[in-house]
């Protein structure tokens, strides 16, 4: 079974069951699968029909404590952090695809194995286009998690979408938008992320189960699985778009006078480290047998080691040097050499398929949206005078 074979028909961050039914109708489908296409529909839906029920409302650039285009939450939330998780599946799906294949090109999954690993991935992708989870995902977006956002969202003081105090039956036009339409929306598509990462975690653990052939001495420190961590920018845009959630919602509490960036440190490193977890945490799944190999390893290269060292005692050290052969250049010395080069690799063998950098590298991609709050902590007369200080 070759590569492509192995992953032909994977869908699991791309896809749909919507995506199943528009294929009846060529023309939609192709609309429909250009995610760019996408994105912009989804945004346009979620906030165009805000803005101008604000506008009509006279509460899109004044009248209340906090008029639509003074919502830093609300434009980030819909015109950046939504496109970027409608983006993501398609970006994800061309990265992690061929990730996949790499355990049939690089013989992890021996021959008897792959018709298992192929069915691992059919599963995952029917999981992911099934219908019925669509329809339980419908309706706990519209029923629980509409609820939990109106209880979230009281309002202290009048805003663009409701007076202070009111229900969601008092809302404005433009609330009523919100609580029916952009959020369900806007929460299917974060909720359908977690799903797919939960699928993912389950995906990762059946392989991981797989008789893989593991070498302890490989030379990428992770049993020859290394090449799972090269793909981890995979889930970029959707840690951009969850820092771009956060960062409105910071935010909209720093312009409103709710404290300064400072204030809420604990909460956005704690934040980060939750995000964090959801796409490193399906990793962990090979800890076991990455831990089992290294344990394995070192013992059968000690003993390796022990034999070879005692011989080499005999040879050159406590024995007599056999006649006519040179210490200098003797290949026992190479050997003796890359036999603790070997057990160096061994030793050190990480116990998960990823890097402390490339865990740096997803904190890097979340905190990087909260960065223009630091603006809020300085003046743009303060930001300018240290640059010339910096460049002078």
């Amino acid at each position: 079974m070759m590569p492509a074979e192995a992953i032909a028909g994977f869908q699991l961050f791309e896809g749909s069951a919507i995506g199943r039914f528009l294929a009846r109708w060529p023309r939609l489908a192709a609309a429909a699968g250009s995610a760019p296409r996408r994105a912009c529909f989804l945004a346009a839906v979620a906030w165009a029909p805000l803005a101008l029920l604000a506008y009509i409302d006279g509460r899109a650039t004044a009248g209340v404590a906090v008029p639509f285009f003074a919502d830093l939450g609300v434009q980030v939330r819909f015109l950046l952090a939504l496109p970027l998780l409608v983006l993501a599946e398609g970006y994800a799906h061309r990265v992690i695809t061929p990730m996949l294949g790499a355990f049939i090109s690089r013989d992890v999954v021996g021959v008897p194995d792959r018709p298992r690993f192929k069915a691992i991935l059919a599963a995952a992708t029917r999981a992911n286009l099934s219908l019925w989870a669509l329809a339980l995902l419908v309706v706990i977006v519209m029923i629980i998690g509409r609820q939990i956002w109106t209880w979230a969202s009281a309002l202290p003081e009048s805003t663009w979408y409701g007076e202070a105090g009111a229900t969601v039956t008092g809302w404005t036009p433009a609330g009523r938008w919100l609580a029916w339409v952009s959020i369900p929306l806007f929460q299917f598509l974060l909720i359908r992320w977690y799903c797919r990462l939960v699928l993912w975690a389950i995906l990762l653990a059946r392989v991981a189960r797989l008789p893989l052939r593991l070498v302890a001495i490989h030379p990428d420190g992770a049993g020859g699985i290394g090449f799972l961590d090269n793909r981890i920018y995979a889930f970029g845009p959707l840690l951009i778009a969850h820092g771009c959630l956060y960062a409105g919602v910071i935010g909209n509490r720093i312009l409103q006078g709710n404290g300064s960036l400072p204030d809420y440190r604990y909460e956005i490193a704690g934040a980060a480290i939750v995000i964090a977890c959801l796409v490193l945490g399906p990793y962990t799944t090979f800890f076991p047998r990455l831990w089992a190999l290294k344990h394995e390893g070192r013992s059968a290269f000690s003993s390796l080691a022990s034999r070879y060292v005692q011989e080499f005692d005999a040879r050159w050290i406590s024995g007599t040097k056999p006649t006519g052969e040179s210490l200098v250049g003797s290949p026992d010395i190479q050997s003796l050499a890359d036999l603790g080069n070997s057990y160096d690799v061994v030793r050190h063998m990480r116990l998960l398929p990823f890097t402390t950098k490339s865990a740096a590298k997803v904190a890097a991609w979340i905190l990087a949206p909260l960065l223009p709050l630091t603006l809020t902590m300085f003046s743009v007369e303060d930001v300018v005078r240290r640059l010339v200080k910096l460049l002078l």
